[in-house]
């Protein structure tokens, strides 16, 4: 159209060009902006929170990997202090022992310390291991370093100075019974936090640990690093062994990664200008130069996306290389599968298993459980990993070929990029041989080590658990203890040796006897404990100690000794007998006394009137302690006369208690109180002076010379100064040694046989007289009693109550006087209370005695005057002398007596008749009698029973019996044994019974004279 037409004239090209490039500009730079802003926004969100959660997840880890590394050490420490108490003087060389074991075990522990107080009782170092840093550590642990005295807990304190970069924090544990030791070690933090970053597998990640300041002091950096505090600082708490850790996580850097993150945001922006300039080009360039720039830009795409895969299948090698070099087993399971298939194994898992790769790829990782998959510790670590988390634990896991190990196993869960648990990483570790060194610690220091029982501690712990459960279904549990009979003796006479067999034989029966689920542990040295939880009723306690008690009726076998070994029980129950575990096992203490005072080998439940009377013992001790200072002990004197010609020869002295409110009290109550208590050397030394004393006044007086006979205790006899003391009274008293009898119980002189016979030929050198007291009781042999230096052999009196009718405890008393006579020793009865048995005595030649018929105990004023008016025993006991002869007649019926000694009388005989068989054995005893005649049929016992006892008792006499029946076979018996010398039949003739009597006068006499004619010879 020319120019100057009537159409509208058009822009030109390049003002349209302009515009268009213009409003594309401007609308690609907006929706580019926008989208960057977008995305940036969206994406930094996302990224800052992913990123901290993982890493408050990494911090709780870490925390817990910390914490449980710390209980470990706090564990193994805790037995090995216990082990060392337990260690023989001195204990130098044992602490080396253990604490190159410990050290060589234990991954993380820099030093293992020996503290303890000094003259000062202010704690120092004593010993320590490795030796290359004990010089450094002398110079920090001191009284400054914190240690209190005494110690009882665990305690953590960190050295007043750094001996060397973060080996600064020590544990110690008490090791003494006081707690003034202590066994400590010094721990390496760098190498825990170190452990615990690999076991994160974070190495980016970096951990700070702190002790905060507890009132004393400025906080203290355990583990310190080089970055500073930023506002992602993460910080946990974490409470170790009394004291609280603050452990601070420093994650990387979150620049980097969200400029990773927000490259798709820049990307958006980029890509908005480019398209936008790619759209202004294409308007104004070439369609050609468009393409050539689109394949340029392929082309550099590609290159870097094949320079970013081989960076990390670099990284992927390096990593691969190092988990397969690990010297701990890893092995990781696929998260998304059923049951958790193992993907993959490396060298050292094949190692420690046994299992090659291709037999564990794809199998369940509980194969390396067999049958204990639910094991305590696997259940918590399954509860851990079903939250999301990971765990620590220690477990029995298994190899191909069946053994055991112990499996220190540490999972971790792997997450995916969308944050979703795509994989489990476990790290193992064969810790068996520290597991079984830790087994070991702790067994010794919960079990006896000479029977292998739970000790004390052990004990107490499963008193608690018996009494809990029954606490809750409301049942009963007992406590029995045990206290073996005359374990001392056994000891000091066949030595500690042959002790420690016998208490392992006892501990064998005592387990033996206890049910499956019983507790049988060693209390002290002599003395178990048997709990019985889950009982119906107390009284099932008596079942297992009945069979306790009939296990120990057999002989124990040591070494050739064959040892009678008793034991005394006492029995309490839950909740009968108290609620609480030490009341439990005090009031089966006081039953078990009782038994012991009854005549041990039996047992005694608990009761209440015991308690009352334990009370009541522990009054009586406190009151006896004060005796001897406010004078309230006294002395009782009891003659001993000579039965030849019935004079005083001397008083046994025995210690009274006059009480100023109780009274006098008997010996029999306080006497026990006293040996209890320990009273007896204190009491004894009072009596040797208060009665050496009375001696000087009653020679002063002017009164016979007589013995003064003293009981000295087993404490007194082990004192070597005794002999000089005795002595020093002796000289001060002016006192004839001669005239100072010591008198010691056949128990005490054969507790420690050697030693006594040393002891008593030291007083023997003295001068002095010296009785063995109660013989008869104890369990001396001829060997040892040939080697004491005795002057006399007490019978004790138990074997003098029934002399007269008892043909075996005539018989012991018979052997007891010829064998004392046999040694050269003179005898003497104790307990003498009829005339019976003094006559008996006095006719089997022995020598004095001592009891009620001549004079009970009496005080220094009447013995005095019964030696000033010089009474003796034939006062009391007049003597018989008849040379006719005397026949002895029993019969129940007064009228065959009554025609007996008709018949007889004639005769000239000395005629005793009695009813009664008891009766003739005293008149026999008391008068004597050639011939005795007794009737078959008599309510007491039978004739034949009567006859068999005068046999025995005096075997001299010559016996007829009468009866009413015609057994002659069984008559013919009885004589052809020596029983009886005739058998009449009743109703007799007067005359052949005469004829038989005087046959029986002149067979006693045919007999003496030939018992005569071979004494002369």
């Amino acid at each position: 159209m020319p120019p100057g037409s009537g159409q509208k004239r058009q822009p030109p090209i390049s003002l349209i060009g302009f515009r268009t490039l213009a409003i594309a500009a401007v609308a690609g730079a907006a929706i580019s902006g926008a989208a960057f802003l977008a995305i940036h926004t969206l994406q930094t969100a996302n990224t800052e929170q992913s990123y901290r959660s993982e890493n408050q997840r990494l911090l709780r880890l870490a925390g817990n990997q910390l914490t449980a590394a710390f209980e470990h050490h706090f564990v193994l420490l805790q037995a090995l202090a216990s082990h060392f108490q337990q260690l023989p003087e001195p204990k130098d060389k044992g602490f080396e022992n253990l604490a190159h074991r410990a050290l060589s075990a234990t991954p993380g522990l820099a030093a293992l310390l020996w503290i303890r107080p000094d003259e000062s009782s202010r704690s120092r170092l004593h010993r320590a291991l490795p030796l290359e840093i004990a010089a450094q550590l002398s110079g920090v642990i001191g009284p400054s370093a914190g240690f209190p005295t005494p110690r009882t807990q665990p305690v953590i304190i960190n050295l007043p100075m750094p001996l060397h970069p973060n080996q600064d924090w020590v544990i110690a544990i008490p090791a003494g019974k006081t707690g003034a030791e202590s066994i400590a070690a010094l721990l390496d933090v760098d190498h825990l936090i170190d452990t615990t970053l690999k076991l994160l597998d974070s190495p980016k990640l970096k951990l700070r640990l702190l002790l905060p300041a507890n009132g004393e002091g400025s906080t203290r950096i355990l583990h310190p690093i080089s970055a500073q505090p930023t506002e992602r600082l993460l910080t946990t708490r974490l409470d170790v062994g009394g004291r609280t850790l603050q452990l601070d996580l420093f994650p990387p850097s979150v620049t980097d990664a969200a400029l990773h993150f927000d490259r798709s945001a820049w990307l958006a922006l980029g890509g908005g200008a480019l398209l936008t300039l790619l759209g202004l080009s294409y308007l104004a360039v070439l369609q050609r130069k468009a393409a050539q720039f689109a394949r340029l830009q392929l082309t550099q795409g590609k290159r870097l996306a094949q320079l970013a895969r081989q960076e990390m299948e670099q990284d992927l090698r390096l990593k691969s290389k190092a988990i397969e070099a690990s010297h701990n087993a890893i092995v990781i399971t696929d998260a998304t599968r059923a049951r958790q298939p193992i993907i993959y194994v490396n060298k050292a898992c094949e190692r420690i298993t046994g299992y090659t790769r291709s037999e564990l790829l794809g199998r369940s990782p509980d194969i390396l459980l067999a049958h204990e998959k639910n094991q305590p510790a696997m259940i918590k670590l399954r509860t851990a990993i079903k939250r999301g988390e990971g765990g620590s634990a220690a477990v029995r896991c298994y190899r191909k070929d069946g053994s055991m190990f112990w499996n220190e196993l540490s999972i971790s869960p792997v997450h995916d990029p969308s944050g979703r648990i795509a994989q489990h990483l476990a790290v193992m570790s064969d810790v068996t041989d520290r597991k079984r060194f830790a087994d070991q610690l702790l067994h010794q220091a919960t079990h006896d080590q000479l029977t292998g029982l739970p000790n004390r501690n052990l004990m107490q712990d499963r008193l608690a658990q018996a009494i809990a459960h029954a606490q809750r279904y409301q049942g009963f549990c007992g406590l029995l203890l045990l206290n073996v009979d005359r374990l001392k003796a056994i000891n000091e006479s066949l030595g500690h040796r042959i002790g420690n067999q016998v208490l392992k034989a006892t501990a064998e029966r005592i387990a033996h006897c206890a049910r499956n689920f019983d507790t049988v542990a060693r209390l002290s040295g002599d003395e178990f404990v048997v709990i019985l939880p889950e009982l119906h009723e107390p009284d099932e306690m008596l079942i297992v100690a009945k069979r306790i008690l009939e296990s120990f009726l057999q002989t124990v076998h040591v070494e050739g000794h064959e040892l009678k070994i008793t034991c005394s029980i006492g029995g309490s129950a839950f909740p009968k007998d108290s609620d609480d575990a030490e009341a439990l096992l005090r009031n089966a203490d006081i039953a078990m006394g009782r038994a012991k005072q009854k005549g041990k080998n039996r047992f005694e439940f608990f009761t209440q009137e015991m308690n009352a009377n334990a009370a009541e013992r522990l009054r009586m001790e406190t009151e006896l302690r004060h005796a001897v200072e406010n004078g309230e002990l006294l002395l009782h004197y009891q003659p001993r006369v000579d039965l030849t010609h019935g004079r005083v020869v001397g008083v046994e002295a025995l210690v009274r208690w006059q009480h100023p409110e109780r009274g006098m009290v008997p010996p029999a109550v306080f006497i026990p109180v006293a040996e209890d208590a320990g009273l007896i050397p204190h009491i004894g030394d009072w009596v040797l002076h208060a009665a050496c004393r009375q001696l000087r006044q009653w020679q002063d007086d002017g009164l016979p010379s007589i013995a003064m006979a003293v009981n000295i205790s087993a404490l007194q006899l082990q004192r070597p100064e005794l002999p000089q003391e005795i002595g020093d009274v002796l000289r001060s008293c002016q006192i004839d040694p001669r005239n100072l009898e010591l008198e010691l119980t056949e128990s005490v002189v054969m507790e420690n046989a050697a030693e006594a016979i040393t002891a008593l030929q030291r007083l023997k050198e003295i001068g002095l007289n010296l009785a063995m007291d109660d013989f008869g009781t104890g369990y001396s042999s001829l060997a040892y009693l040939r080697r004491f230096p005795f002057d006399y052999l007490k019978i004790d009196r138990s074997f003098i109550a029934n002399l007269t009718r008892d043909p075996d405890e005539a018989s012991i008393a018979r052997t007891i006087i010829a064998m004392a006579h046999s040694l050269r020793l003179k005898v003497i009865a104790e307990g003498v209370e009829t005339e019976a048995q003094a006559r008996y005595l006095q006719h089997h030649h022995c020598d004095e005695l001592q009891g009620f018929l001549f004079s009970k105990p009496i005080t220094a004023d009447e013995a005095a005057e019964l030696l000033r008016l010089g009474r003796t025993l034939f006062d009391t006991m007049p003597v018989h002398r008849s040379n006719k002869r005397t026949v002895l007649i029993v019969d129940d019926q007064i009228e065959a007596l009554n025609a007996l000694r008709r018949v007889l009388r004639r005769e000239g005989y000395r005629i005793l008749t009695t009813p009664s068989a008891l009766e003739g054995l005293e008149l026999l005893a008391t008068e004597g009698a050639e011939v005795v005649i007794s009737d078959q049929r008599m309510p007491e016992m039978s004739g034949v029973e009567f006859l068999s006892k005068v046999r025995e008792l005096h075997p001299e006499t010559i016996r007829i019996e009468l009866t009413g029946s015609t057994d002659i076979q069984a008559a013919a018996e009885l004589i052809n044994r020596g029983a009886i010398f005739r058998f009449l039949t009743k109703p007799c003739d007067d005359e052949d019974l005469r004829r038989n009597v005087r046959e029986a006068f002149n067979q006693y006499e045919d007999a003496k004279r030939l018992r005569e004619a071979r004494d002369k010879t």
